[in-house]
Formats: structure tokens, sequence, C-alpha cells
């Protein structure tokens, strides 16, 4: 009985704008309400970067087992 090799996995490039970290957004100092209006701000385009980001990743994996 012969054995019949593995081929090695050859995987897509990935964009560098899915290996990015973004740091998360530190909370507001005070509880005024312009600083937390801010903060919700810049959380929330946080969020969309991330949210952009897992979906990216979504999209090279199912390209990955579709290319199989």
């Amino acid at each position: 009985m012969a054995v019949k090799p593995i081929e090695k996995a050859v995987l897509p490039p990935v964009s560098a704008e899915l290996l990015a970290n973004y740091p998360k957004p530190v909370p507001p100092k005070s509880g005024e309400a312009a600083v937390i209006l801010e903060h919700a701000a810049e959380y929330g385009a946080w969020c969309l970067k991330r949210d952009s980001q897992v979906s990216g990743w979504q999209q090279w994996y199912r390209q990955g087992v579709n290319d199989e």
C-alpha cells in the first residue's frame, strides 16, 4: 500500500487592513456631555473599523475555502 503525500496548503494573500491593530478609545475622563459625546463618536468609529476587519477576514476565509 503506497502512502500518498499531502500537498502543502496554500492560503490566499492577506490584506494589510486585516492585520491592522486599532487601539480601543480610552474611556472619557469626565461625565460632561461633550466629552461623552466625543467618546461615543470615537468608539463608534472604532467599532466600524473592527466590524469591517471581521467582515474582511470572513471574506478572506470564504475565498480560501472556495479555492480548494
